[in-house]
């Protein structure tokens, strides 16, 4: 059965079986890239860009509070306590980015495993087809191998 002619980013060659007509995956089709890179900035592009508003606004927080600071409109302790809980929220935006980028490839994945094994139900139907073809070709032939 042929396979993917496409390279995964640790330099190996991609597994997946391809139709006959086709010398890559999904994946790795040069054609589909457009497609690809639609699918996947479709998933993210409302959440993420939240998340950037987000990191945006901390960062105005986080700017004002050391303006506040420095000409002496907070309190240093107060302004400690502040940076800290903004850091904190920082760091849990980002999670949240991380999570979602990590569920969008999940999900590209999961897409690409399903059409691959679409592609292997059709290829087996073919060769059971062929088989099923052979079988009766056998029947018909004549006892002295003509």
């Amino acid at each position: 059965m042929p396979r993917c002619s496409g390279v995964k980013r640790d330099n190996s060659q991609c597994e997946r079986i391809v139709g006959e007509s086709n010398a890559y995956c999904f994946a790795h089709d040069p054609l589909r890239k457009a497609e690809r890179s639609a699918n996947a900035s479709k998933a993210g592009k409302s959440k993420q860009s939240q998340a950037i508003g987000d990191l945006h606004a901390l960062k105005e927080k986080l700017i004002k509070l050391g303006d506040d600071l420095v000409a002496g409109k907070a309190h240093r302790g107060n302004a400690a306590v502040a940076a800290t809980c903004y850091g904190m929220a920082i760091k849990a935006t980002e999670a949240e980015v991380k999570v979602r980028e990590l569920q969008e490839s999940r999900l590209v994945e999961t897409q690409l495993r399903v059409q691959e094994q679409t592609e292997i139900i059709s290829r087996m139907e073919q060769l059971e087809e062929r088989l099923a073809l052979d079988k009766k070709s056998e029947g018909r032939r004549s006892p002295w191998g003509a």
